[in-house]
């Protein structure tokens, strides 16, 4: 009688855990995308950034679809971290990434409420040529990057930068107003060598080269490739065909008024920075310094600086995904 006793209270129990282990219906299995990203701009009032699951279908054609949009405001807070998305999307899902989408017209978001009224999801649209971030997902998990398949296929840790101090296009100014982007001293321009060991990078994303003139930041031109010169001489003297055939500049005047060139760059901070392609109306999503100096307070002209990699200072790069997988009831 015992034995039978026992059985039956084995029986109930697993009763009960079947009753509360339902595996839900495939329109209840509302499962969830959790972001922990630091570093992101508002956009403004014209853009915003959306969610995007990248899988291969059960007929192996590469699916897209978008789990939600988001804002962020001026303290870089996200106005959601968490976006609904059936199971189903997630069981495919090889990659989540990131990119900013803008207005149609100035103020007027395309977007409809999903199944969550919490959820905002682009019906629309497919993703915008403006990929910033992907994470490959590894058991329910991923880490945003950069230097991603789907985005810049390049590992950023390997980076390296030099800089040297000269003004080509004014020789008659001070070495020590200008910076270049340059890795040799020889007397030879066409001969030196780029200081910027970079990938060259895919449409719409740009380097840009900075000094920091009395706390304020100057750019000395933006670049896609280190081997060929800037897009900016806005500083430089007159003799524009003796610059460097690589990024730099001189600061020798100034249209603006707002700085007083010449200068002394030694003990300024000299930086490289990696811009995020986005919409002309949308400010820009994050700004990343790659490499960085101070340039020493005793420097001299034509000498070749290091610079160090600073990319694992910057907080973005610990930025995170969850899947929050929900089967069961």
């Amino acid at each position: 009688m015992r034995q039978f006793i026992v059985l039956i209270m084995f029986v109930f129990t697993f009763f009960l855990s079947c009753e509360n282990n339902d595996i839900l219906s495939p329109a209840k299995q509302i499962s969830a995308i959790e972001l922990e990203i630091t570093g992101l701009q508002n956009l403004g009032n014209s853009a915003w950034y959306e969610v995007w699951v990248k899988g291969s279908g059960s007929d192996g054609q590469e699916t897209q679809t978008s789990a939600g949009v988001f804002t962020v405001d001026d303290q870089g807070v996200l106005s959601q971290t968490v976006f609904d998305v059936n199971l189903g999307y997630l069981q495919e899902a090889l990659t989540v990434f990131l990119t900013v989408e803008e207005d149609a017209d100035a103020g007027v978001r395309y977007n409809i409420t999903g199944t969550d009224s919490t959820t905002v999801i682009d019906t629309l649209y497919e993703p915008s040529k403006y990929i910033i971030m992907a994470a490959s997902i590894k058991a329910n998990d991923g880490t945003f990057t950069f230097g991603h398949e789907d985005i810049i296929d390049y590992d950023f840790n390997t980076i390296s930068g030099t800089y040297l101090l000269d003004t080509p296009t004014d020789t008659l100014v001070s070495g020590l107003s200008g910076v270049w982007f340059v890795n040799d001293t020889s007397s030879t321009n066409d001969n030196k060598f780029a200081g910027l060991t970079l990938p060259v990078l895919p449409a719409r994303w740009t380097y840009e080269g900075w000094v920091e003139l009395n706390g304020q930041p100057v750019s000395t031109g933006k670049f896609s490739n280190p081997g060929i010169p800037d897009k900016n001489a806005q500083y430089s003297g007159d003799s524009l065909s003796w610059a460097y055939n690589f990024p730099g500049e001189d600061f020798i005047k100034d249209s603006t008024a707002t700085f007083t060139f010449p200068t002394n760059l030694s003990g300024a901070e000299v930086a490289v920075t990696l811009e995020a392609p986005h919409p002309e109306n949308a400010n820009s999503p994050f700004t990343i310094k790659l490499l960085k100096a101070t340039i020493p307070a005793n420097a001299q002209p034509k000498t070749v600086y290091e610079m160090q990699n600073n990319i694992a200072n910057e907080e973005i790069m610990n930025s995170f995904l969850h899947l929050n997988i929900k089967l069961y009831d």
